[in-house]
């Protein structure tokens, strides 16, 4: 195993690739109502439709994409916009 692979591993909880890849795809399938997938393909400058495709199950989606996606998630997941300080 790559120093890269043992490094993300480590990071993502023991998960693979493909697994965050899809954690990340079915985060957004269960909430593609309250989210503009083509908001995010635009912020992530993906190519027209990839995120919708993937999320609708009739593309997978590019590995190289999943970085760029699961750090605008976890953004997004992490954001405390309106909540009330302490």
């Amino acid at each position: 195993m790559k120093t890269k692979d043992i490094a993300h591993t480590f990071q993502n909880g023991g998960r693979s690739d493909n697994e965050c890849l899809k954690m990340s795809v079915e985060y957004l399938r269960k909430n593609k109502d309250s989210l503009s997938l083509r908001g995010i393909e635009r912020q992530l400058k993906m190519p027209d439709t990839t995120l919708v495709k993937a999320v609708n199950g009739s593309q997978k989606l590019a590995k190289h994409w999943e970085e760029p996606l699961n750090n605008f998630l976890n953004n997004l997941k992490n954001c405390k916009c309106g909540s009330k300080k302490k």
